[in-house]
This record gives C-alpha cells, sequence and structure tokens, in this order.
C-alpha cells in the first residue's frame, strides 16, 4: 500500500515538474513574439522629426539642471564649447565655466 502511495507522489511532482517547464516554455515564447512584434513596429515607425518635441511635451516636469564646463588651459576652445552647450534643446538650465587650473 505504501509503494502505491510513493509512485502517486513521483507521478504527480513528474506532471508538476512538466507543466511548470511548459508554463514557463510558453511564457518565453510569447516573450518572443513579443519582442519580434515590437522590432517589426519599430522598424516601420517613422523618425520623430525633432527631439525638442520631447523636450517642449515636459518641460514642465523637467528639472532644472546646471552643466559645469572645466575650462583649464582651454583658451582656444571653451568659446566653441560653451556655444555648444547653450545650444541644447533642455528647457532650463545654466552653464557655469570652471577655471580649475
Amino acid at each position: 500500500m505504501i509503494a502505491d502511495w510513493s509512485h502517486e507522489i513521483v507521478l504527480a511532482a513528474t506532471i508538476l515538474s512538466w507543466f511548470i517547464i511548459g508554463a514557463g516554455l510558453a511564457q518565453t515564447t510569447i516573450y518572443l513574439l513579443q519582442l519580434v512584434v515590437a522590432g517589426y513596429a519599430l522598424s516601420k515607425r517613422p523618425p520623430v522629426a525633432r527631439s525638442a518635441l520631447l523636450w517642449h511635451r515636459y518641460s514642465d516636469v523637467a528639472p532644472p539642471i546646471a552643466l559645469l564646463v572645466p575650462a583649464y588651459n582651454e583658451a582656444l576652445n571653451v568659446v566653441e564649447s560653451v556655444h555648444s552647450m547653450l545650444a541644447l534643446e533642455y528647457p532650463n538650465f545654466e552653464v557655469i565655466v570652471i577655471n580649475d587650473g
């Protein structure tokens, strides 16, 4: 009688194990299918005209930032670097040039 119970327990454990493996494989298959569909959708999506549209949409929640520009022995490049920093399309920022020499 005990042998009958142990055989049924082993059979139930085996069925449960195969169910768990099958569920994991099904979940992985669904994730891979979603990945393929998302990749296809991204390939067909037109490119965004300008990234500035994102900042205009969320400018009220974007925190103000400070850009620190080190300028030790940068007399030739500091003006161009500052102009590049000022051309950023972030809603609220300040540029601080630091002579760290």
